[in-house]
C-alpha cells in the first residue's frame, strides 16, 4: 500500500510528463526531433557526441552527434506510450533526459536516432525514476509452498512433475515468474492498465 508521500511523488512525476507529452504533441511539426537519452552525467547545456561500443575496429570512434531514442511524433504520443519508452531508456543511465535536436542519421540499434545540434529539455533523476518504477515485491517458491500448508523439506527439483507437487508448481507459475516476480506487476503507477499497446 502506497504513503501519502509515495502518492504525492507519483502525482509530482506524473505531472512532469504529463508536461512533456504537451511539450512533444505542440512542438512536433518543428524541423528538430525530440528523443530520450539515459545517462549517469547531467551535462550543463547539451551532451558530446557518443562513441560506438564493442569489439569491432569501431570501437570507441565517434558515431556522429549524440545517441539516443527515437520519440515518434507522427501521430500525438500519450503518457503510456512515453513511460514505456522511458522505461526502455532508464537502462542507459541513472538518469533520462528529454532531447530537443537536429536529426543526424539513424542508429544501428531498434529506435536509435544520432543528433547533431541539441538541447536538454528536462530530466527524470533515478529518484524520480524509482518512484515511476518500483521493485515489485518478490515471492519465492519456498514462501509459495509453506504458504500453501505444505512441507518445504519434502520438496526437491526431482519432484517437480509428479502428481503430488506438480499441481502446486503449476499453481505458482501461473502466478509467478521464476524470480518470484508476480506476472500481474504493474510496470509503473502511473501506467493506465488496459490502455497499453
Amino acid at each position: 500500500m502506497r504513503t501519502e508521500l509515495q502518492s504525492e511523488k507519483i502525482e509530482m512525476i506524473k505531472t512532469k510528463i504529463q508536461y512533456w507529452v504537451d511539450l512533444i504533441n505542440k512542438n512536433s511539426e518543428t524541423q528538430w526531433v525530440w528523443a530520450l537519452r539515459g545517462d549517469n552525467i547531467t551535462p550543463k547545456k547539451s551532451f558530446r557526441p557518443s562513441r560506438y561500443h564493442g569489439d569491432d575496429n569501431r570501437s570507441d570512434t565517434a558515431v556522429g552527434g549524440v545517441s539516443c531514442v527515437s520519440i515518434p511524433t507522427h501521430k500525438d504520443i500519450d503518457i503510456n506510450t512515453l513511460i514505456l519508452l522511458i522505461n526502455d531508456v532508464r537502462g542507459y543511465g541513472d538518469n533520462v533526459f528529454l532531447l530537443h535536436g537536429e536529426f543526424r542519421n539513424t542508429g544501428e540499434d531498434k529506435n536509435e536516432i544520432i543528433l547533431g545540434k541539441h538541447k536538454i529539455a528536462d530530466k527524470l533523476s533515478k529518484e524520480e525514476l524509482d518512484v515511476l518504477f518500483p521493485e515489485p515485491e518478490k515471492y519465492s517458491f519456498k514462501d509459495f509452498v509453506i504458504a500453501n500448508g505444505r512441507d518445504w523439506n519434502d520438496y526437491d527439483f526431482s519432484k517437480r512433475d509428479t502428481p503430488e507437487w506438480k499441481p502446486l508448481v503449476d499453481a505458482y507459475s501461473k502466478k509467478y515468474y521464476s524470480d518470484g516476480t508476480p506476472v500481474d506487476h504493474i510496470l509503473s503507477p502511473l501506467l493506465i492498465v488496459g490502455e497499453v499497446n
